[in-house]
């Protein structure tokens, strides 16, 4: 797939205050939202998968165990201060001479199918060039997650403002828009009325497999 190695980041570590609770450990399939993403990517052949957390992270950490050594707690002191921190925080434990990966912990309908189309357009772009690239699914015209950076390193890191974190690795870098035909690389959970969302497309899934 890739001459070079590539690492998986999950920004875990929000203080989830629309949803009123902690939503990393929000049940979907019997199961913690944040587990499900985290099984999910590790259905893919990453180098390693680092699941950056913050707000309740010992909680976390205690509810949440998986049986794959490539799965690495990083801790974000900083994560009141918002995501680019936890960007920051994963980015800056990427090997320079690796690509990277971005996941939320809230999506759980992405499956490992997209994941791996995402990953190989990646690694085919970062073949053919030299040059920061970045590699995002786009369903509708509209953006979506996970998004995948190669030859990050001389990127800027920006720490404050409103293009901190993320936002400024992917302006910095050279886009490259990968058409989907699935909304789940939009659909994240924020709110109560998402979460009662999630279940509902949960249910009507179930229902088509047991069908």
């Amino acid at each position: 797939m890739s001459d070079h190695s590539t690492y998986a980041v999950i920004l875990a570590a929000g203080l989830s205050t629309r949803m009123g609770r902690t939503k990393q450990l929000l049940e979907i399939k019997e199961h913690p939202l944040l587990e499900l993403v985290m099984r999910k990517v590790a259905a893919v052949p990453f180098e390693q998968i680092l699941v950056v957390v913050g707000h309740k992270a010992d909680l976390i950490r205690e509810q949440i165990s998986l049986p794959d050594s490539r799965f690495k707690w990083v801790v974000n002191s900083s994560y009141q201060l918002g995501q680019h921190t936890s960007f920051l925080k994963g980015i800056q434990l990427v090997p320079s001479e690796s690509s990277v990966m971005f996941f939320l912990a809230d999506q759980p309908f992405i499956e490992d199918k997209m994941i791996r189309n995402i990953l190989e357009k990646g690694c085919q772009i970062a073949k053919e060039r030299k040059m920061a690239i970045a590699v995002r699914p786009y369903y509708e015209n509209q953006p979506g997650h996970p998004v995948f950076l190669a030859h990050f390193q001389e990127l800027r890191l920006v720490e404050e403002g409103s293009e901190a974190g993320g936002k400024s690795f992917i302006k910095q870098a050279e886009m490259f828009r990968l058409e989907v035909d699935e909304s789940s690389v939009l659909f994240d959970i924020d709110t109560p009325d998402d979460y009662e969302e999630a279940l509902r497309v949960e249910r009507y899934i179930g229902k088509r497999v047991s069908d």
